[in-house]
C-alpha cells in the first residue's frame, strides 16, 4: 500500500495524470476511485480483486465475521475488511453469540447506491 499527497487534477476528459514513479508502483492497470473530501484512492488490480472479494462475500452471505471472510477467502481480511469499513460498504451490525463475541458485519446503503442496487434482492 502506498501513501502520500499528490495534488491531482482531473481534465474535462475526466483524465488523471499519474506520475511515473506511481504508475510503476501500481503497474500496468489499476483502478481510481473517488472516496470522500474530493480524494482519489488508487488500487492495483491485485488490491481491488481483494476488496471486490470481500465485499462480494459480505454482500451475499451477510452477516458475517471477518473469521468467516478469512476462510472463505482463504487470505487475512483485517486489510480488505478495514478498507471498506473506512469507504462504509460494509458496517458492524452485532456480534456473534460465540466465544469472543466476534463482530458481524454487513453492507450498507452506501453500498447499494455505489453498485446501483435498491436492495441486496437485485444483486445477481
Amino acid at each position: 500500500m502506498l501513501y502520500g499527497r499528490y495534488e491531482h487534477n482531473i481534465d474535462a476528459k475526466g483524465r488523471i495524470f499519474v506520475p511515473a514513479k506511481l504508475r510503476e508502483k501500481l503497474g500496468d492497470a489499476f483502478i481510481a476511485a473517488a472516496v470522500m473530501d474530493h480524494c482519489v484512492c488508487l488500487y492495483s488490480m491485485e488490491e481491488w480483486d481483494k476488496l471486490m472479494e470481500g465485499l462480494a462475500a459480505v454482500a451475499y452471505f451477510q452477516p458475517v465475521t471477518r473469521v468467516y471472510l478469512d476462510q472463505a477467502r482463504g487470505v487475512d481480511s483485517a486489510h480488505s475488511l478495514g478498507v471498506l469499513l473506512d469507504r462504509e460498504l460494509v458496517e458492524p451490525c452485532g456480534t456473534l453469540d460465540a466465544p469472543g463475541r466476534p463482530t458481524l458485519y454487513r453492507t450498507t446503503q452506501t453500498f447499494l447506491r455505489s453498485f446501483g442496487l435498491s436492495d441486496l434482492a437485485d444483486l445477481p
